[in-house]
């Protein structure tokens, strides 16, 4: 997913086959990496997104450190509005403790190698347009549905970012007279977060479970759908 260009300084970093780089998808709910080279992903894994950023930059550190090789650079995909060039979330995210900080650099220096961050949907979005669906392509368009939704608009090539790097940012359309937003109705996980206040289960589940159950009937399942395909 994280299919993004690495740069050094105003340099671009010459990656030979054989070097390897570690891509990160940092999420609201897990983490989400892998070790990529000569355009092939190994040692894919996942952990649960930590509650503070001290935790989070430590297991980061620790994929460099468990890296199979050594590595050239970091590249990382974020929630919400990224400022490549601030280095920062700009705007809210759904991972609150990386907003307003130069995220980017304190990782270039904790990472001593290059590092480069961008939002996740636009770097789903440049992955498609490069190798996947929308190869050849003039233009394309690119929804992420997690712990929010999310999306990304791609033209000629690269990102349309819009007014203040929220172009693509389905996931704030207002839908109901409520100020309900896109995301806030359709997230799988906001409608798990449903489903668990309307059983009153002491055990909450998650939206793999309550997919699983729709097929049973569940009349509480069916409310929560309802409210997150329809609002």
């Amino acid at each position: 997913m994280v299919m993004i260009y690495l740069k050094a300084g105003l340099n671009m970093l010459e990656l030979k086959p054989e070097d390897w780089l570690l891509a990160i998808d940092i999420g609201g709910t897990t983490v989400k990496y892998a070790y990529w080279q000569n355009r092939q992903l190994a040692g894919k894994g996942r952990f649960e997104t930590p509650e503070t950023w001290t935790a989070l930059l430590l297991a980061l550190l620790k994929l460099k450190q468990e890296a199979p090789h050594p590595i050239m650079g970091v590249a990382i995909s974020l929630p919400g509005s990224v400022d490549t060039v601030a280095g920062k979330i700009t705007g809210t995210s759904a991972v609150e403790y990386l907003n307003g900080f130069e995220i980017k650099a304190t990782l270039k220096e904790a990472f001593d190698v290059p590092v480069t961050i961008q939002n996740d949907a636009n770097c789903a979005a440049l992955a498609e347009a490069w190798l996947g669906n929308a190869a050849g392509t003039t233009s394309s368009v690119l929804m992420i549905i997690g712990t929010g939704i999310g999306g990304s608009i791609v033209q000629d090539g690269h990102i349309w970012t819009g007014h203040d790097q929220f172009g693509g940012e389905f996931g704030y359309m207002v839908m109901t007279g409520q100020d309900d937003t896109l995301s806030e109705l359709a997230s799988p996980v906001k409608m798990a977060n449903r489903y668990n206040r309307l059983t009153g289960s002491p055990q909450p589940v998650d939206a793999h479970v309550v997919f699983d159950r729709s097929a049973k009937g569940d009349e509480v399942l069916v409310s929560a759908w309802t409210k997150c395909t329809t609002g």
